[in-house]
């Protein structure tokens, strides 16, 4: 049975170190709970999106990222991008109802894998917050994938990364992505700039908030110089429909 770990955010500091490269590489264990979505193409497998695990069969992802399951696969418990790890196939994938309603809103989608994660240093459940809870504008979170968005520069390499960003104020965050951003999502940006260049293959990436994730990464702008902030849908709004669809 699947088992979700819930717990309610503490308001304490997240504990980052601010580097002068936006990101660093991690290893596995440092954030066992991420995920990598593979798509195929032809005879190879390749990673573009990315996902979270919230329970030993779930995984929380964007829903963008899997509106045609077939062609999908998991791979959790690996640092290095498309290898390593155990690799599941995609079984049954739960799309928010709102999504495709109103562009990225309800851009959020619960997909359980075809078996079971097994537990250890290497695979682990993310907890997720409460439903209406609301992370405030310049709080410190961090973001973590293989694209360049956690990177910086223009290329990114095959690593995973982590980088520490801030929360942004979400009536700014509606006036620099004119009609996209709605009061259910979350936007972020570097700390020293008001946005951050963003990567597709980045999508579905988790926001994460004193150990608790906050917001699955929905778009943004690629080459902007950073004056653009990337937008997540923020887990507070559908925190009772994930768990719903997880029991």
């Amino acid at each position: 049975m699947a088992s979700l770990t819930w717990a309610v955010v503490l308001l304490a500091g997240l504990t980052c170190t601010h580097a002068h490269a936006l990101g660093d590489p991690i290893p596995i264990h440092s954030l066992p709970s991420i995920a990598q979505i593979e798509f195929r193409l032809g005879s190879t497998w390749r990673q573009q999106c990315v996902g979270s695990i919230i329970t030993n069969y779930h995984m929380l992802t964007a829903a963008a990222c899997v509106q045609v399951p077939i062609g999908r696969r998991i791979r959790v418990g690996s640092h290095e991008r498309a290898f390593g790890g155990l690799v599941r196939d995609v079984g049954i994938v739960s799309n928010h109802d709102s999504f495709g309603s109103n562009g990225n809103d309800g851009d959020m989608s619960v997909v359980r894998a075809a078996s079971a994660w097994v537990f250890g240093s290497t695979v682990q459940s993310i907890p997720i917050v409460t439903q209406n809870y609301v992370v405030p504008a310049n709080f410190d979170v961090f973001v973590a994938g293989w694209g360049v968005t956690t990177q910086g520069g223009l290329v990114g390499d095959d690593r995973l990364h982590v980088a520490a960003l801030k929360t942004k104020p979400i009536i700014e965050c509606m006036s620099q992505h004119q009609g996209r951003v709605t009061t259910n999502m979350l936007c972020v940006g570097r700390v020293d700039r008001p946005g951050i260049n963003f990567d597709p293959s980045d999508i579905g990436a988790p926001v994460i908030y004193s150990g608790h994730l906050v917001g699955v990464l929905s778009f943004g702008a690629s080459a902007n110089n950073d004056e653009l902030p990337a937008v997540s849908n923020a887990i507070g709004s559908y925190s009772d429909w994930i768990v719903k669809n997880v029991s």
